[in-house]
């Protein structure tokens, strides 16, 4: 009866808290769900986490993987910055967002930005950010959690899609931010490109951005090459123009 008093909304958060504590290890709480559609939420959320731990154990790290990107990861879990800030090596003053540096810098919310309206430095850090996630495991172990999600599909459909990937992306920026916590997870508006009439002139394609392909359709430039898959190709392989296009205004 409580849950279908407090609605959809906080039963939301109550998930992610009892995930939280529990380590997904405790369905039973999608029991009380208000609804079927929060129930297969629930459900989904649990199954991805219980799936990305057996599949982290089951697949030994490859040579020079950071042993402790595997198992329990409660820097993720962290819902305000007093928490989050250890990992950050800073101390918090007791706060929902108190957290200050070991250099005396006081750490800001995350301020998402469309990635060309960032800095070139700014832009240079994120990227050395995220290929720093991949050399330490970091990026397999997110990227894991989505694959599986995907595969699952209840993570891409219906209204699972923005809260699923709400908690996603906060996750991935805050391994983010462990490396350099002034960064954020920036985001890129596709409606930029919509009016080109070659997807492939986009800015985005390019080696200052997310790098240029060959004619296998690997990415062999940029930032992000190499980049062994979770495949196991040695090269991020992406088709411009085929399959999809950019979004535009309208939509």
């Amino acid at each position: 009866m409580l849950f279908k008093k407090l609605g959809p909304l906080s039963f939301l958060f109550i998930i992610l808290k009892c995930l939280n504590t529990a380590s997904a290890q405790s369905p039973q709480i999608c029991d009380r769900a208000p609804d079927d559609i929060m129930k297969n939420l629930c459900l989904n959320m649990v199954d991805v986490m219980v799936n990305v731990s057996n599949f982290i154990a089951e697949n030994p790290l490859r040579k020079g993987m950071s042993q402790d990107s595997s198992g329990d990861r409660p820097e993720l879990k962290c819902l305000n910055q007093s928490c989050v800030c250890p990992y950050y090596g800073g101390q918090t003053d007791g706060s929902v967002n108190g957290c200050t540096l070991s250099n005396g810098q006081k750490v800001q919310k995350a301020l998402r930005k469309e990635i060309r309206m960032i800095s070139d430095e700014e832009r240079n850090e994120l990227f050395k950010a995220i290929r720093d996630m991949k050399d330490t495991s970091d990026y397999d172990y997110i990227a894991t959690i989505h694959r599986l999600a995907y595969e699952q599909g209840g993570a891409h459909n219906g209204a699972a899609f923005f809260s699923w990937h709400n908690e996603y992306c906060k996750r991935y920026e805050i391994l983010v931010r462990k490396r350099n916590p002034s960064l954020a997870l920036h985001y890129l508006d596709s409606t930029l490109d919509s009016p080109l009439p070659t997807p492939a002139d986009s800015v985005l394609f390019t080696d200052e951005f997310f790098g240029t392909t060959n004619e296998q359709n690997y990415v062999t430039t940029g930032p992000f090459a190499p980049w062994e898959t979770l495949e196991g190709d040695p090269y991020i392989t992406r088709q411009v123009g085929k399959g999809g296009r950019f979004l535009n205004d309208y939509e």
